[in-house]
């Protein structure tokens, strides 16, 4: 089923050449609409160090975000792969990220 990959995946799917592009910055990264946090747990695995933002994320065992008790309705059940914490543009556009 099409459906529990792109729950778990989002439509974005990394490659190894895109992720040692993105570490070899040796930046710090701030993910915003990390969804379940795929991308920011194989960045950190790779010693990138990431905050990882959404605004409906999902919790361990795949509950909160925007569907409530029955989980983010984008990601269905799917737990996070790390931790994602809830932000919005407004967030990002604060003196915490400005350099």
């Amino acid at each position: 089923e099409r459906e529990w990959p792109c729950w778990l995946l989002a439509f974005a799917v990394p490659s190894a050449e895109a992720l040692a592009a993105v570490s070899e910055l040796g930046l710090p990264v701030v993910e915003m609409g990390g969804g379940v946090g795929y991308w920011a747990a194989l960045l950190r695995r790779r010693g990138v160090a990431v905050e990882c933002f959404d605004s409906a994320p999902t919790e361990a065992g795949g509950k909160g975000g925007k569907g409530g008790e029955s989980g983010n309705t984008f990601h269905g059940e799917c737990p996070p792969w790390g931790p994602v914490q809830r932000g919005s543009s407004a967030l990002l556009a604060s003196r915490r990220f400005r350099r």
